[in-house]
């Protein structure tokens, strides 16, 4: 029965990338990598050390900016993993995925040693969790 191996190679080939795309911090990081502008713009600079823990950042962001349906006062951090965009020369951001009284986003988010402070930038998840 060689065909069994051979039909499991191709389903993991064809369905394994189907998967990536599901993924809200894949997907949002191939649609950054598309637009050299991304990180252009003002925002709002969260003035915490370098050694702070995603939680304070997190924390410190959701009091300054707001989803599109109001402030974010209840959140879980589903994932953190490090980020690196395609078309930006900078180090590597770190993306925290969270469910959140507001629905999912994608807080991805720096430290920027030039200007002391973290800079962070939120997008919707488009994935489904079970909201606060």
């Amino acid at each position: 029965m060689r065909t069994l191996p051979l039909l499991f190679s191709v389903y993991l080939f064809a369905v394994l990338p189907v998967f990536a795309a599901d993924d809200p911090i894949t997907r949002i990081s191939n649609q950054l990598s598309k637009n050299p502008m991304w990180d252009n713009g003002v925002f709002i600079p969260i003035k915490l050390p370098k050694s702070a823990k995603p939680v304070a950042i997190l924390n410190q962001f959701f009091k300054n900016v707001s989803a599109p349906r109001g402030y974010i006062t209840d959140f879980d951090i589903e994932e953190i993993r490090q980020l690196k965009i395609s078309n930006s020369d900078a180090s590597p951001y770190t993306a925290a995925l969270v469910s959140s009284d507001q629905g999912g986003q994608i807080v991805i988010f720096r430290y920027m040693t030039d200007e002391d402070c973290w800079w962070a930038r939120m997008y919707g998840a488009r994935y489904t969790y079970d909201t606060k």
